[in-house]
């Protein structure tokens, strides 16, 4: 029968050939899928219809294998307690299954286009050629020849028990006086033990109570809770719940309180069955970490229950068994908790075939011997079926499997001991002989040592009793749960340890265990006896089974494995021998599939089967394995119900199975039926390795696994006490790291407790020795390696012992919570796709890469703005023609002449009240008693230089104006601040110093703040050290008032003041790094000004202004001392004092007084938003908000302002942001533009090569979202240039914004650099834009968007500008540029340990320097990769050097903005206060990782919450 008719010849009839006793596929198959129950078919009816349902199950007539265990188990869960079949099939726990991603489609940017593209494979059909035809079948499941019968009663075939609880009960009647279960302490002495009858009462008795007391329900969950060495409790309980209808669910960590109560709520359990003596230790942890009960449970002590008593003439109740037996809650790999559910059926399916292994297994003579001839000490009373014997916790997976299940079943007698008696050398062996053991059940960490403490010293094992010499020659399994054969050790133990100790065949006695902790502990591949092994092998060939060949293994090319090829150099005992070769790993089998398990090897990317000797996802069908999680149906449909597919040979499309699989997650292959594992999926590292052959590049990945990484790391790295290994997926790269524990990480204290340097030398020593070693063995580029001390990497529990788990720490890793102390970088060689740009030495600004740009743009328009010219006219308060006014001082007298009543300034207190009104008449007079007191002083001169060191009020108003009519130059500053004299003093020194100022004007609030002590002190020391003579400081508002008007006075303005050259006014910016930039404006700019922002913002005098913080330039001046004299409206003036005591006055005003338009700052909006006021006033008036900015917007802050000020009244469409800086306050404006601001997405990529590109999706790393800075005003003209060959940039490009205003400052005040006087009156290349230009030294970009003009408004087209930023801060890598604000947002989203604002990046001596204010000063090596990564997978460069500073140590400026200068200098000159350095390539003169001790604490392993980065208060005035 040829069961493959697409394939040729008869293949599938020889490597398949049918197993005695099938049944022709057309009589049952159709019945067998109609019917998929179990339920009341003998084993051999079942085994029929599994074949036949084998040879329909897959189209074309593919095999499929054994019947369809998830369908049984997914009938079997789902019906479990039919009242709470919503509850079990909840979405609350669902998480994200193991699924790995194909890379069939990659998005990559293409240098050519600068274009995001994406690049599909074509060749996909040609690939499902390849398979079609060649695919590996899956393994048929074997039956078993015989009946599974009583090992104490031949007579009884276990297949009339229906449930384990049932057997239980045989138990208890027929062998009632034989031991069950024997508990030993750790020196292996008998602690306690139980019989069979003692066993079955007890349990009947916690069923009874179960039943009478709890008011449960069938299929009810219950909790069991019960330490390792309460075993014989926990089976009492266990066995208890069967019998009682109830669902068990075991827990084994009770310090975990939040894995507890996941539990508790996920199983909706009402009721914990523990004991008194846990119940106190339990009570006791909850009051030491303050905790609560769990809430809704109710708890039971089992072992004050004592026995069942039948009354008489009574029967025992039926048995009423759920369809679920028990749940095992387990951790994933990756740390996720999920519930595995076991039925009935389940267990007895995979009892029956653990039975018919045991029995099968070889017996000796010694294995026979009379038992009176043994010390009856110990072996009266055992069970005469078999001893088994183990370490390993019996409360979960194959432990409780093995030591409770199969116990019952089979009638054996269970020896326990705690696992920390394996360390006692001997005991043991010891233990085996005295017991006469004949199954063994052991892990690789329990039997290394055990057999490497025989090898040590063997006497202490032969000698370890007088009484009896160690014999395990009645030994028939040694059971080692492992994940991969260690063939090495697997010699040892069988020849070196079993073999000496009396075992007759050590080879066949060692049997590997492969299990699956993660989905019960179920067994999948296990040695047998049953045979069937013609069935596994190719051709159907059986080879002789002799003690040599009982172990088996393969010697595998390495080179070929990288690429999942499996390529068999030698096998078993030749494989041996030549293991020592070089390019070659030693792979071990566990042996065929387990009895009726159904095993395929598939390709776990595209699920389909994979073709022979090729590495692929283990996936098993079979009816011993659990039906899913529990309350998790998305991952169980993922993970348990998986469907391969098989290419058929006819339209090479993959057809998909009738049959489901269970997915391992465990890679390996299969070779003459027996089954290889390699490691976990998530265990192998996979990394790029490219090349040029004959000119022409070619890419392929190689495949590493952990295990083999860590053996060779733990064998060729010295001071290594464990380590894990993992690959991370960062800029489109797989790169390893490994992370290392060792004894040379541990703190070093003193004799006294005091800590002591970290010897960092030994650190790094230990890298580089853990990446040569790896890149010479295994050819792995490590991309960083980091060291912690011992026992501080995530770990799993296995068989209730501690082991690493390596996605635990992968995902810790990338978090940066685990306590690492050292870290070392290899980018050299790991990181390959690191972009170049077109002129990798003179950057994007160069000829040759501008002209790509511009060959590429060619057919965009250039970026320019039109011009529209809107002059003085008229007045619309006094319907006078003002076109012939050239100053402001002409409009003040017209105020004076036509509106002398009116009011022009009122000054609000804290409290909301208004001050004495001034009215333009008082104005005047005012400004008159300061001119004609400043023209008694013979050394002040029209031309003179003047600072105006006023508060906010009226009188630094009067002062500048009286400068104005006496032809001085005033320069307005800030009074000097008490908190920063180490800043102000010497700027303010300077500043007379070096502009030769005449006097010093105050208001007697500056003067008293002059005049306090350590003002005055401070100020004159300092004068006198950099031998400055201080001016005059004049207090103008002690001046006795006078009541002429300046008319009266006969003041008129120097005609030398009209000249355009002539500096009316001094703006004096400084920058957060506190240095001064001077930008002069004369008479005529500053009408333009005004002129300007009356025309954009649609200003009249029917509206009141607003001045309250930042008078001194800017907008805020102009609000604040000129825009009310412009338009002949009233001024109101709030002292930033008083709204820094009570930020909601400045809306309040604002809401009073109805004004329209008026300004804020970014920090005022963020100091309000700190304080949380209430009651908010109505803010419909309030129509244009503008906030003025000299870079790029935050597009999140932004959004998050407006939703903070939208929900209380503001409109979204009166956020008004306006680009300025010092050369012009008014360059663009959002003001009254009708439309929301919307993000724009660009793609960063393409921004590094100087181009505009958007972006598809914000979920992309490389997308920047930017805002807008509005549109161009009046009078204004903008074009974007090229800042080194001056020509005008494309549509598509970005450059220097220039700009061509009225509104420009004249000049850098009496600078004579060249560079600053290139600056002005710019031109292009080709004079196209003509003269009188400014170059603002910020790059951005013009575009035209449509936006609706306001709601139901129709839509337009708008030029917009965008700003990203100065040029000045870029810096290039690769002939890339770069935005440190970029690369900084970056950095602070990585980790919540970063302060926020407080990271720089800049470049140094060709480095790129990050320097980082942390939070806490311990472990920062752990935070030094998760920026690395963050910064190379978003921005494609590495850093090359990582700072930290503590907390205070980052240089800020009062407004708390980065002084990203001073940094710089700091850095530079050795002067930055930083805790600990980090050299990603290279070292700073030899020095390794700064000195440094931090404070250690072995528990750490989450970070401050992301609350802990709150900033200090933030000044706004």
């Amino acid at each position: 029968m040829n069961q493959f008719p697409n394939q040729p010849g008869n293949f599938g009839q020889n490597y398949y050939k049918p197993v005695q006793g099938s049944i022709p596929a057309n009589s049952e198959a159709t019945n067998f899928q109609q019917n998929n129950s179990r339920e009341n078919k003998s084993e051999c009816e079942l085994r029929q219809n599994s074949i036949a349902a084998s040879m329909s199950a897959y189209p074309n007539g593919m095999y499929a294998g054994a019947e369809n265990h998830n369908v049984e188990n997914h009938e079997n869960y789902t019906m479990v307690g039919h009242d709470h079949m919503e509850e079990v099939y909840g979405d609350d726990l669902v998480n994200e299954p193991r699924i790995a991603y194909s890379s069939d489609i990659v998005a990559t940017f293409d240098g050519k286009d600068f274009g995001s593209n994406l690049h599909v494979d074509d060749t996909l059909d040609q690939q499902w050629a390849h398979f079609a035809g060649k695919q590996q079948h899956p393994l048929e499941p074997r039956e078993i020849p015989f009946p599974v019968t009583d090992p104490l009663n031949s007579k009884i075939e276990m297949k009339q028990f229906t449930n384990i609880a049932a057997v239980l009960r045989y138990r208890g009647v027929h062998s009632a006086k034989k031991t069950a279960f024997i508990i030993l302490d750790n020196k292996g002495k008998e602690f306690t033990s139980i019989t069979w009858e003692k066993l079955a009462s007890r349990a009947e008795k916690v069923a009874q109570v179960i039943r009478d007391k709890s008011g449960l329900f069938r299929s009810d969950r219950v909790v069991l809770m019960y330490r390792d060495c309460e075993a014989i409790d926990f089976v009492v309980s266990l066995f208890g719940c069967f019998i009682a209808g109830v669902v068990a669910v075991p827990i084994n960590r009770f310090d975990d309180y939040n894995e507890l109560s996941s539990i508790l709520t996920t199983t909706s359990a009402r009721l914990a069955l523990t004991t008194d003596a846990n119940l106190k230790a339990f009570q006791r942890d909850l009051n030491a970490k303050k905790l609560h009960w769990p809430k809704n449970v109710e708890w039971w002590k089992t072992n004050e229950f004592g026995g069942f008593h039948l009354k008489k003439k009574a029967e025992m109740p039926p048995l009423q068994v759920p369809d679920l037996a028990y749940i095992e809650f387990s951790r994933s790999p990756i740390g996720e908790l999920h519930g595995v559910v076991i039925s009935h059926r389940t267990i007895l399916h995979q009892m029956n075939c653990l039975a018919a292994i045991h029995a099968t297994a070889p017996a000796y003579e010694s294995d026979k011997l009379d038992y009176l001839s043994i010390d009856r000490e110990y072996t009266e009373g055992l069970s005469k079926s078999g001893l088994f014997l183990t370490y390993l916790d019996l409360r979960q997976a194959i432990g409780l499997i093995l030591g409770v299940l199969h116990t019952v079943f089979s009638g054996y007698t269970t020896v326990w001991c705690p696992q920390n008696a394996v360390f006692v050398p001997g005991l043991w062996a010891n233990l085996a002989t005295r017991y006469r053991a004949s199954f063994m059940l052991t892990d690789y960490a329990g039997l290394k040592t055990i057999a490497y403490n025989y090898q040590n010293d063997p006497k202490a094992t032969l000698g370890f009793s007088k009484k009896h010499s160690v014999d395990l020659s009645s030994l028939r399994m040694c059971m080692v749960d492992c994940l991969n054969v260690d063939c090495e050790f697997q010699e040892i133990v069988s020849d070196r340890w079993l073999k000496p100790l009396g075992n007759q065949n050590p080879r066949a006695t060692f049997v590997p265990l492969l299990c699956l902790p993660e989905h019960g502990g179920m067994v999948i591949s296990m040695k047998d006896w049953i045979g069937g092994e013609e069935f596994m092998s190719p051709k159907g060939f059986k080879s002789p089974r002799t003690p040599e060949n009982e172990i088996s293994e393969v010697l595998l090319e390495k080179e070929a494995l990288k690429l999942n090829e499996v390529v068999v150099l030698a096998e078993d005992d030749k494989a041996r021998r030549q293991s020592k070769h070089p390019n070659t790993i030693r792979v071990g089998a566990f042996w065929y599939p387990f009895v009726d398990a159904t095993l395929a090897i598939v390709d776990p990317e595209t699920q389909v089967l994979c073709l022979p000797n090729i590495v692929g996802e283990i996936w098993v069908d079979s009816p011993s394995l659990s039906g899913g999680f529990f309350a998790l149906p998305k991952q169980t449909e993922a993970i348990f119900h998986a469907r391969t597919s098989f290419i058929s040979s006819d339209t090479f499309q993959p057809i998909p199975s009738n049959q489901e699989f269970l997915r391992t997650g465990l890679l390996g292959f299969i070779r003459k039926g027996k089954v290889y594992v390699l490691g976990l999926y998530e265990d192998r590292l996979q990394q790029k390795v490219e090349w040029v052959d004959n000119g022409k590049q070619d890419t392929i990945f190689f495949h590493h696994y952990t295990s083999h990484l860590v053996n060779t790391i733990m064998r060729k790295v010295s001071k290594v006490f464990d380590c894990s290994a993992f690959d991370i997926f960062v800029n489109s790269e797989h790169l390893p790291v490994v992370l290392l524990e060792s004894p040379a990480a541990n703190i070093p204290t003193e004799a006294n407790g005091n800590q002591v340097v970290i010897n960092y030398g030994l650190l790094d020593l230990i890298t580089t020795e853990c990446v040569e070693c790896l890149l010479e063995d295994h050819q792995v580029r490590v991309y960083c390696v980091l060291i912690c001390a011992p026992f501080t990497l995530p770990r799993v529990t296995k068989n209730g012992r501690q082991e690493i788990g390596n996605m635990m720490c992968r995902r810790a890793f990338e978090h940066g919570t685990l306590p690492f102390l050292y870290v070392k970088f290899a980018v050299e060689r790991a990181v390959l796709n690191l972009p170049v740009g077109e002129d990798a030495i003179d950057g994007i600004w160069s000829s040759y890469a501008s002209g790509i740009r511009q060959n590429l743009l060619s057919d965009q328009e250039l970026q320019y703005s039109g011009f529209i010219d809107r002059s003085l006219r008229y007045d619309a308060k006094t319907s006078v023609d003002i076109s012939s006014c050239h100053t402001m001082l002409q409009l003040l007298q017209l105020r004076v002449a036509k509106n002398a009543e009116d009011i022009a300034y009122i000054t609000i207190d804290g409290r909301g009240r208004e001050g004495k009104n001034i009215t333009w008449r008082k104005f005047d007079q005012r400004v008159a008693t300061i001119i004609r007191y400043l023209q008694k002083k013979k050394y002040i001169k029209p031309g003179r230089v003047v600072v105006l060191m006023y508060t906010h009020s009226e009188d630094f108003v009067y002062a500048l104006y009286a400068c104005f009519y006496l032809g001085l130059i005033p320069i307005p500053v800030p009074p000097l601040d008490h908190m920063r004299l180490s800043e102000d003093v010497p700027a303010f020194l300077f500043l007379i110093k070096h502009y030769y100022v005449s006097a010093v004007l105050v208001n007697s609030e500056a003067d008293t703040a002059l005049r306090a002590k350590t003002t005055s002190q401070h100020l004159k020391q300092s004068a006198m050290a950099a031998k400055v003579v201080l001016p005059s400081f004049i207090v103008t508002s002690k001046i006795s008032k006078q009541t002429k008007s300046i008319k009266e006075l006969n003041v008129k303005l120097d005609p030398i003041c009209l000249d355009p050259a002539f500096p009316a006014l001094v703006w004096a910016f400084w920058s957060p790094d506190h240095r001064l930039t001077l930008t002069a404006y004369n008479h005529q700019t500053l009408l333009s000004i005004c002129q300007i922002h009356k025309e954009t913002c649609q200003m009249t005098h029917k509206r009141p202004l607003l001045g309250h913080v930042r008078s001194m330039s800017g907008i805020g001046f102009f609000h604040t001392c000129l825009m009310g004299v412009f338009l002949g409206t009233t001024t109101y003036l709030l002292s930033p004092v008083d709204f820094a005591n009570n930020p909601l006055l400045l809306f309040q005003i604002i809401s009073k007084y109805k004004i329209k338009d008026t300004y804020a700052t970014f920090q005022t909006l963020n100091y309000i938003q700190n304080q949380q006021p209430t009651k908010w006033p109505n803010l419909s008036c309030l129509e244009n908000l503008m906030i003025p900015h000299d870079g790029r917007i935050s597009a999140f802050y932004i959004a998050s302002l407006q939703k903070y000020f939208v929900k209380h009244g503001l409109s979204p469409y009166a956020f008004s942001t306006v680009y300025s800086n010092c050369l012009n306050p008014f360059i663009s404006t959002r003001s009254y533009m009708g439309a929301i601001p919307t993000p724009q997405l660009l793609d960063l990529r393409a921004l590094r090569h100087g181009l505009i590109q958007p972006c598809e999706s914000a979920d992309k790393p490389y997308a920047l979202p930017l805002l807008d800075s509005g549109m161009v005003p009046v009078s204004t003209q903008l074009a974007i240039v090229n800042p080194d060959t001056r020509e005008l940039c494309r549509v598509g490009e970005y450059g220097e914004i220039w700009m061509r205003s009225s509104a420009n400052a004249i000049s850098f005040f009496q600078s004579t650099d060249p560079v600053d006087m290139m600056r002005f009156n710019a031109t292009n290349s080709d004079g196209f834009l003509g003269n009188g230009y400014v170059r603002t030294g910020d790059l951005g970009f013009l575009q035209i968007t449509s936006h609706s003009m306001g709601p139901n408004a129709p839509v337009v087209d708008m030029q917009l500008l965008y700003v990203l930023g100065p040029i000045g801060e870029t810096f290039e890598v690769n002939g890339l540029s770069h935005f440190p604000s970029d690369i900084e947002d970056t950095i602070e989203r990585s980790h919540p340990r970063i302060a926020r604002g407080g990271t720089a990046v800049f470049q140094s001596a060709g480095r790129v320097v990050v320097v980082i204010e942390a939070l806490g000063q311990d472990f920062l090596a752990a935070i030094v990769p998760v920026v690395i990564n963050s910064i190379l997978d978003e921005h494609q460069i590495i850093a090359d050097v990582v700072a930290f500073t503590s907390r205070g140590n980052f240089p800020r400026s009062r407004l708390r903005e980065k002084q990203r200068g001073k940094i710089l200098a700091s850095w530079v000159t050795g002067r930055l206060r930083t805790t600990q350095v980090f050299y990603i390539r290279g070292s700073g003169e030899g020095e390794f990782q700064s000195s440094y001790v931090p404070d250690y604490n072995p528990s750490l392993r989450s970070t401050p919450s992301v609350s802990s980065r709150s900033t200090l208060p933030q000044r706004v005035f």
